[in-house]
């Protein structure tokens, strides 16, 4: 690659904002769900019929683990693994 070019692609800057509405993810705070995936950490889980993509508070969590909603940040639900009845 020449100067003259490494040059001009410094300039670039994204010029479009996605601004489509977010869903409100609130609502599933506290709620329970089963994995069916491998969080790894990022995975899926359904929530009353509803399968959403959630991300694990750390660790690993296996497919079929029952798990809870601990925090909503934006678009981003953060799971806990539940463990006992």
């Amino acid at each position: 690659m020449n100067a003259n070019r490494r040059r001009r692609d410094i300039g670039i800057v994204l010029r479009e904002v996605d601004n489509a509405p977010q869903e409100d993810l609130s609502g599933f705070l506290g709620k329970e769900g089963k994995s069916v995936t491998l969080l790894r950490p990022v995975g899926d889980v359904v929530f009353d019929g509803r399968r959403m993509q959630v991300t694990s508070d750390g660790p690993f969590i296996d497919r079929g683990a029952r798990v809870r909603v601990i925090d909503v940040q934006a678009n981003k639900i953060i799971v806990s693994e539940v463990y006992g009845n």
